[in-house]
């Protein structure tokens, strides 16, 4: 069965509609409607394949849920990208098994809640997101087919993090591990980042070294291109960031788009240490200037919900600080500019912060600041 929702042709008058084309059996039809808007013929067009499944003699055959997975993914394969195809065929892989072989016309919201729970238990909620998207594709495959009436993945279907599961909760049982106590408002050392990145494939050691020098987002390092990089005056212009939401690949391809900065506050020049010069030269030299500075083993670009996934989260925890994130390393670079004494204007600007925001992220490095004030006013009295 086929119903078709498309631009009508205007009539003599001039007047513009949305024909909603069937097809059902060997048997068609049209019909044309005139004033209405697309949302009101989509529905029309839902109304009508309710009534064309109440026709005596049409039946479809019981299907899996497995089978329509792959006729979604078939039919938006092509306006994919490479890298939304490769999290779509990791996602429907995590789709329990059971589910997988269960009957479309059998499964119900307590069924992709119990499946979304289990893929939870063993990976992140990001992953968790995802997964819940290609059960959602295939099932909306099976409505537009016309084989189910409603989706059951549509909703709130999303499991509650499992107690332990966050990051504050990794965080504390990996410092418990060390046999340490975390402060979990305290930013991670030097030292200990550099553990991190040391786990990393070698491949990437440059990147970590990148965010732990500059304290720019890992978004912002997937855009960054050899144009953007002055090694000579030592200088980054950071104005774009990789899309990294964690459901975001859709039917036209969207996933991992370059964007502007998270504020335009964000769109910045920063100043760059001996270390990371000496990192990014041969990253940069003899490069042409559209080319980005961060690109995969094969060629690809630096995706960063993958780098998450693969190689900063495994490293994290081989180093003994499982539940910290790349993010965690700009907290660790504006902790340092504070404590060495530069001015929350500058490092609010280094770090794409307003200065409103930086004072209530940063809030503890200023009460340092009230005690070098009584000192000094000391200082001043007794002199």
């Amino acid at each position: 069965m086929m119903v078709i929702v498309e631009k009508a042709k205007p009539n003599r008058w001039g007047e513009k509609g949305w024909k909603v084309r069937w097809k059902i059996e060997g048997r068609e039809g049209s019909k044309t409607l005139r004033g209405v808007t697309k949302p009101q013929a989509e529905a029309y067009a839902a109304k009508l394949r309710l009534e064309l499944l109440e026709i005596p003699g049409v039946q479809k055959a019981p299907v899996s849920l497995q089978y329509c997975v792959e006729r979604w993914r078939k039919q938006k394969w092509g306006g994919w990208e490479p890298a939304t195809r490769e999290s779509v065929t990791y996602a429907i892989q995590r789709i329990p098994a059971w589910l997988m072989r269960k009957d479309i016309s059998k499964i119900t919201t307590a069924d992709v809640k119990t499946a979304l729970a289990e893929v939870a238990s063993k990976v992140g909620m990001d992953a968790v997101k995802k997964t819940r998207q290609a059960i959602a594709g295939g099932l909306t495959w099976a409505v537009d087919d016309n084989r189910i009436k409603s989706n059951p993945a549509v909703g709130k279907v999303l499991p509650n993090k499992a107690k332990g599961s966050s990051k504050a909760a990794r965080k504390k049982a990996a410092a418990r591990e060390r046999g340490q106590t975390v402060d979990l408002d305290e930013a991670l050392q030097r030292h200990e980042v550099l553990s991190i990145i040391s786990h990393t494939s070698r491949h990437w050691q440059p990147l970590g070294i990148v965010l732990l020098e500059t304290g720019i987002r890992i978004g912002e390092a997937a855009a960054l291109q050899v144009r953007h990089v002055n090694l000579n005056r030592r200088t980054l212009v950071v104005e774009a960031s990789k899309d990294t939401a964690a459901a975001r690949f859709t039917d036209n391809g969207g996933y991992g788009q370059d964007k502007a900065t998270k504020a335009w506050r964000s769109d910045r020049t920063i100043k760059l240490s001996w270390l990371a010069v000496a990192v990014l030269r041969p990253l940069v030299e003899g490069k042409g200037s559209e080319v980005y500075v961060f690109v995969g083993p094969r060629g690809g670009r630096l995706e960063p919900d993958r780098y998450r996934e693969r190689e900063w989260r495994p490293a994290a925890k081989a180093a003994g600080f499982e539940g910290y994130t790349p993010h965690d390393i700009r907290h660790h670079v504006a902790s340092v500019l504070l404590s060495n004494g530069v001015t929350p204007r500058t490092v609010a600007k280094h770090m794409g912060h307003s200065l409103q925001t930086l004072m209530k992220i940063y809030a503890k490095y200023f009460e340092q600041d009230d005690d070098r004030l009584k000192d000094a006013l000391d200082r001043a009295a007794s002199s």
